[in-house]
């Protein structure tokens, strides 16, 4: 094999390890994730691009039937205000820390049922609600600090409600 098969041979191979990645999103989870799961996590990336502290609220006042079942009217509207609240309060943190949202990709997702049969075992684990629930760990790029793992618990009653966040953290990735 003469020099010149070489240097094609290895400018062929670099050009093809460059081009493989192109075309790939940044955006593009980098794990599958379930579709309902995605979908939700598009719009909550979207409320936190654009700073939308309403629908940040919104994601994450939602109050389970579990929750309501016994309860006058009054104390649900004020648990859905209290878990708005926080997780306002927790969003401008992480703004401020971290300054203007990026992009985020997929570290990883889980996703499991939980039934009535299973509800008694699960609450040792800290699992209290039946229906679908996901763990999404994200690594998210921002404009001060450059990157943040998020971490999303996901809730849905029924396979076919949408997702809330029941419980949300973040941190700065070492």
């Amino acid at each position: 094999m003469n020099n010149l098969t070489k240097y094609a041979a290895m400018l062929g191979l670099v050009l093809g390890w460059f081009c493989s990645g192109c075309g790939k999103n940044a955006l593009e989870p980098a794990t599958p994730v379930p579709i309902d799961c995605q979908t939700f996590l598009v719009k909550y990336f979207e409320a936190v691009k654009s700073k939308d502290v309403g629908k940040i609220r919104e994601f994450s006042s939602y109050v389970s039937h579990a929750d309501r079942e016994g309860m006058p009217a009054g104390s649900i509207d004020m648990m859905r205000e209290t878990k708005g609240k926080f997780a306002a309060e927790g969003f401008e943190r992480m703004n401020k820390e971290f300054g203007d949202f990026q992009s985020y990709s997929v570290i990883s997702a889980n996703e499991t049922t939980v039934t009535t049969a299973e509800l008694a075992a699960k609450k040792m684990q800290g699992t209290r609600l039946q229906g679908v629930h996901a763990e999404i760990i994200c690594k998210a790029k921002f404009s001060k600090k450059h990157s943040a793992l998020i971490r999303l618990n996901l809730f849905k009653e029924t396979q076919d409600s949408e997702y809330s966040v029941e419980a949300w953290s973040y941190q700065a990735e070492p």
